[in-house]
């Protein structure tokens, strides 16, 4: 072949080689879902570019499952990026809450909170999914875009000490304190700024919002003590005793105190379990009955102070004593049974019969035993 020949093939197979699309290099992340079937796409996040430092706000990353495997709790998690793990924000990764799966082709929006640091400057905000388990732990898929966030001086607290009861009695006034120190660079007064209640409801104790004192102002370094009553919900259960600065229409700032379960609960209860009573009678007759309670509260029935005390009207005496002596202590979540003998009225008619335990000084407590009406003949 002559030296023309040959430019001309080399030209050729130039021409045609041209044709023939390059095979674009892999990402880690896509070589990590042909791997293990581990993928993720971006798909939006809700996160502001300036809050104040010390302050603690919520944020959302939203992500779709675009692999073949299913995330879950103990597989899978968000971690922070750039760096990798940083703790920047108050942590390095959000969990799948528990019994939340992710199915390939589903969507899932993180709901978190973020500290903000203490100190004003710029931080990045980045994340990626990472997988935790079956095999070496690894990166993959999109990551969130980066978003410069500023930390700004201002409205900042921190959170110095409280003291909170964690008993009280369905209904009870209780006295508490906490402790800010104002760490921002802003003045907190009467108009602007509040203790705000994050117990759930807000106002299970009562109250959801406490000022400062008309006048006074908490400059930037100072201790603001906060003192007051709360009254503790009539019914019993445990409730979280929480809060957190606020400026008054833009938003809450600085540490939550630390929750307190104040458990509320009677002191004396009682539940009705069971009685045995005649629903007849003869007059001037007397009759074995029963009545059955379960120590519910908290304390311990002793004798003396504690009886079964008659009901219907309360302290009558129509069943020959107004009130039976409790002979042993019975601890709480024990069941006691009051064996006694009542003599029927001496007059035809029908009677209530209706018992409930009492505690001397403190009157009576807990459940009432059923109403029985007793029709009481003549012999």
């Amino acid at each position: 072949m002559g030296r023309i020949g040959l430019l001309l093939l080399v030209s050729f197979l130039g021409a045609h080689a041209s044709l023939q699309p390059m095979a674009a290099p892999l990402s880690a992340a896509t070589l990590l879902t042909q791997a293990d079937g581990n993928n993720a796409e971006f798909v939006s996040q809700t996160v502001q570019e300036q809050y104040y430092a010390g302050n603690v706000h919520a944020v959302s990353i939203t992500l779709t499952n675009v692999g073949t495997t299913t995330w879950t709790q103990a597989t899978h998690r968000l971690v922070s990026m750039n760096p990798y793990a940083n703790d920047t924000w108050g942590r390095t990764d959000v969990k799948l809450p528990t019994g939340v799966t992710v199915a390939p082709g589903a969507t899932y929006t993180f709901n978190f909170n973020i500290t903000v640091p203490s100190r004003p400057s710029r931080y990045n905000f980045q994340w990626q999914m990472r997988k935790t388990s079956p095999g070496s732990p690894a990166n993959f898929g999109a990551m969130t875009p980066n978003v410069q966030i500023t930390a700004l001086s201002g409205d900042a607290a921190d959170f110095i000490s409280q003291s909170v009861p964690t008993f009280v009695e369905p209904g009870q006034k209780f006295d508490v304190q906490l402790v800010f120190q104002n760490r921002g660079s802003s003045t907190w007064t009467y108009d602007n700024f509040r203790l705000i209640s994050l117990s759930n409801p807000a106002k299970v104790f009562g109250r959801d919002s406490i000022a400062l004192n008309v006048g006074e102002n908490i400059a930037p370094g100072q201790f603001k003590t906060y003192n007051f009553r709360l009254e503790a919900p009539k019914t019993e259960g445990t409730f979280n005793h929480l809060w957190q600065l606020r400026r008054s229409g833009v938003a809450n700032f600085g540490p939550v105190s630390p929750a307190v379960p104040i458990l509320v609960r009677y002191r004396n209860n009682s539940t009705f379990d069971s009685q045995s009573v005649p629903t007849a009678m003869f007059v001037d007759r007397t009759y074995d009955v029963s009545v059955r309670f379960t120590n519910t509260g908290l304390d311990t029935w002793t004798p003396g102070p504690y009886a079964l005390y008659s009901q219907s009207p309360a302290g009558n005496n129509r069943w020959g004593k107004q009130s039976i002596l409790l002979p042993v202590s019975v601890a709480p979540g024990e069941s006691y049974t009051f064996n006694f003998t009542v003599k029927a009225p001496a007059l035809a008619g029908i009677y209530n019969f209706q018992w409930r335990l009492r505690r001397s000084g403190k009157g009576d407590f807990g459940a009432f035993s059923p109403l029985v009406a007793v029709a009481v003949e003549e012999k």
